[in-house]
């Protein structure tokens, strides 16, 4: 009956309703009442906010072995949603969930085996979890696993897999898989190189706003791929996806400020863009703002300024700001 007054199913939607209800079947011991409410008080819905209420029956019910409320349990744990965050034992409840088979769970502990949170880091065993996940046709865990396959996590690199799960994915309407798969189309990997295709999933994935798409579909317009060039097309595309923090499209557009592409040059806003870049550990971005401050580019030169940001970057690998730092610390090799 909660759940009719949740969902308007044969009655009026009515929150108020749904909670009294849930309520009464949450007090009789029923997991999935308690749950529910844990649900509602969790989300605000029929009752005042209450996230340490939320916890108190998720453990109920998780503790009735209700797969949904153990992993829903892991996620407060994650997050400090009524609890201090533990990893260890969002982990715990992730697991204890996956196994029994509860498709979200599998995917989270996935995850968790893949960067070593909560649990030693096994990217095999991440792999174990996310072909769990998608032989229940769970489509996050579809993405992750082509991802994995893409950067050879945990199994060998095989282009044509990673376009397939991406393909799954990307049908099923996963945005980020959906640029991924885009991606693939524009480099040739796993198949020909297909600008037009590439272009159809990136306006998939830009028609629910997401930025890496938003950034792909910059990239096209710079440079024309699949379309005209238009250098202010690209200025667009690349503020749309800066404005939601990509890293990319943050790049891309420190870099037209930088050279006066498809908008006024102006090297002040440049170096802003760069740093947005380089604070989240973008590579790129660490190095060009090391480059802004050894030469004075829309900031007063600064050479430690310029080594701090070089030393950044090479510590991501990149090649090009060791370079810079042998070069700026006199440590470059004599030729034969």
């Amino acid at each position: 009956l909660g759940f009719c007054y949740q969902n308007g199913k044969g009655v009026g939607r009515d929150p108020f309703e749904a909670t009294k209800w849930y309520l009464r079947s949450a007090e009789q011991g029923y997991a999935v009442g308690q749950n529910s409410i844990a649900w509602c008080y969790q989300n605000g819905f029929g009752v005042e906010a209450d996230a340490a209420e939320a916890v108190k029956w998720y453990l109920k019910a998780a503790d009735q072995g209700l797969a949904n409320a153990q992993n829903n349990l892991g996620v407060c744990y994650r997050y400090g949603i009524g609890v201090e965050a533990n990893e260890i034992e969002a982990a715990r409840w992730y697991g204890v969930a996956a196994e029994q088979g509860y498709a979200t769970a599998q995917d989270n502990i996935g995850w968790y085996y893949q960067q070593g949170i909560g649990v030693a880091k096994d990217e095999a065993e991440a792999v174990r979890w996310y072909r769990k996940a998608v032989d229940q046709g769970y489509v996050p865990a579809q993405l992750k696993l082509g991802l994995c396959y893409e950067k050879g996590i945990g199994v060998p690199q095989d282009a044509v897999q990673a376009v397939g799960w991406f393909r799954k994915a990307a049908e099923a309407g996963e945005p980020y898989a959906q640029n991924n798969l885009a991606s693939c189309y524009m480099k040739g990997f796993g198949l020909p190189q297909d600008y037009d295709a590439a272009l159809k999933w990136i306006h998939k994935a830009v028609a629910q706003g997401n930025p890496d798409a938003q950034s792909n579909l910059g990239v096209c317009y710079l440079n024309g791929f699949g379309v005209d060039k238009d250098e202010a097309q690209a200025v667009k595309w690349f503020q749309k996806a800066a404005d939601q923090n990509e890293v990319t499209g943050e790049f891309n557009l420190a870099m037209c400020y930088e050279k006066g592409l498809g908008v006024a040059k102006d090297e002040t806003g440049a170096v802003k863009w760069y740093r947005k870049a380089a604070d989240q550990g973008d590579a790129p971005g660490q190095l060009a703002l090391g480059r802004c401050y050894e030469t004075g580019i829309g900031v007063v030169a600064d050479r430690d300024e310029a080594i701090r940001w070089y030393e950044a970057a090479a510590k991501n690998g990149n090649t090009q700001a060791k370079e810079a730092l042998a070069r700026l610390n006199g440590d470059l090799i004599d030729p034969p």
